[in-house]
């Protein structure tokens, strides 16, 4: 996780420090490794929030898309009721009084 640039920043520092150069790349290695084990420690359970929501999101959705189906079966059901009704009044209603 850690750049080249930080990695050779730290190894000057240690070596400004009094360590020889394996002392200090071996020290360097030390705190790469405790840095990314911590950081995965954090990320980790954030992760697993994140999915969570996710999966949460999926849910909505799928029950909003079936809303959706049920509103367009509604829809054209009350359009056909329409039509029928329409149909009625005309053959009982309109067409009597015509003659």
């Amino acid at each position: 996780m850690s750049t080249v640039r930080r990695v050779t920043d730290r190894l000057d520092e240690l070596e400004g420090n009094g360590f020889e150069n394996r002392q200090a790349r071996v020290l360097a290695m030390a705190i790469d490794e405790t840095v990314e084990d911590r950081l995965e420690g954090v990320i980790a359970p954030v992760l697993v929030r994140l999915d969570n929501i996710d999966s949460q999101i999926k849910g909505i959705n799928s029950r909003l898309d079936s809303r959706k189906y049920e509103t367009a079966v509604i829809t054209a059901t009350f359009g056909t009721a329409l039509i029928g009704i329409g149909i009625a009044v005309y053959e009982y209603v309109v067409k009597p009084m015509v003659g």
